[in-house]
């Protein structure tokens, strides 16, 4: 089954239980069809909203500006990123009541979105946050040497060119970790070298692929009929239990690997920034890293990248190549 429709189904599946264990909120599944976003974006909306009418404790009908401007000073301890998330879905919610006649007004049109900030332990959390060069090797050879127990690494020897492939991919792409749980074999084009997905908004994206990643993808996808046997599977990626990946098994494969980086706890978003960064480093060209990474904003891309500039005109593919071959 396609990689993307079992992501859409999960969330679906998700966003029915939440309405169906919340049967006294009436509007939710109205709400829900009002968002007009992925389906990872409802499910969050719906939680967030769900939070706020518990913690308010009153009918949707008597909800006014106090309640939502008092409810978002209650977020003051917390990042200005999740106060921007929770903002996005009360103006939403307060839009829907609005137009659906569950309430005549329109508070929250008159609430400024919380500005971006970041504090200093943040800050430097990012700065440390990404791999280095000498950090992005010694985390490849990892690999190859396997981690943990004698036990553990024997158990790994079977998997080793999946969790290779993985990683690479995520390094050499800066892929999503959800993008990459989509994927699927057909996902990959041999001929021109290219891997296609659906990214975070249904946004299709198509990736370069350099000759030695292709080389470690075609090793894995042999593995991985061995492993398969008999068995049918479109995903990419496959467990233990042959079958589709979990985005928290990819994390775990991840960070796995890590183990000996000092300081640093290693995940699929990490791996994102550690390429933004590189490429940031290689280029100084910030428009560029927001383009291969997928942002609108080039707001977005300066979080994720911490280096010096450095002129070239290389691709982002034979850049992220020749740091990590």
């Amino acid at each position: 089954m396609n990689g993307n429709n079992i992501y859409e189904n999960n969330y679906r599946n998700k966003i029915s239980k939440l309405i169906k264990d919340n049967k006294d909120k009436t509007y939710l599944s109205g709400f829900a069809a009002f968002i007009n976003k992925s389906s990872s974006t409802i499910f969050d909306y719906l939680s967030y909203i769900i939070a706020f009418i518990n913690t308010i404790g009153k009918k949707v009908e008597d909800l006014e500006l106090d309640d939502y401007t008092g409810y978002l000073y209650q977020m003051n301890d917390k990042s200005s990123s999740y106060k921007i998330l929770i903002y996005s879905a009360l103006k939403k919610f307060s839009l829907y009541l609005k137009a659906s006649g569950k309430n005549n007004r329109d508070p929250m049109q008159y609430v400024e979105r919380p500005r971006f900030s970041e504090s200093e332990t943040t800050k430097n959390k990012r700065e440390i946050g990404y791999l280095n060069t000498r950090e992005i090797h010694k985390y490849i050879e990892n690999i190859d040497n396997g981690a943990g127990t004698h036990r553990a690494k024997a158990r790994q020897e079977n998997w080793k060119s999946r969790d290779k492939a993985i990683i690479l991919i995520l390094l050499s792409t800066g892929m999503r970790c959800s993008a990459l749980y989509k994927l699927n074999i057909d996902s990959i084009n041999f001929e021109e070298q290219t891997l296609t997905t659906m990214d975070k908004g249904n946004k299709y994206r198509k990736f370069e692929l350099s000759d030695e990643l292709v080389k470690v993808i075609r090793e894995w996808i042999r593995d991985r009929e061995i492993l398969l046997g008999d068995k049918e599977e479109d995903a990419l990626f496959i467990s233990n239990r042959r079958n589709r990946m979990t985005q928290y098994s990819i994390s775990d494969v991840v960070n796995k690997y890590a183990y000996n980086i000092n300081g640093k706890h290693i995940t699929p978003h990490k791996l994102r920034a550690t390429y933004g960064t590189q490429l940031y480093s290689k280029t100084g060209n910030l428009y560029m890293v927001q383009e291969c990474m997928g942002h609108s904003n080039p707001k977005t891309t300066e979080l994720y990248i911490r280096g010096q500039k450095n002129e070239t005109s290389k691709t982002a593919s034979d850049i992220m190549k020749n740091i990590i071959f």
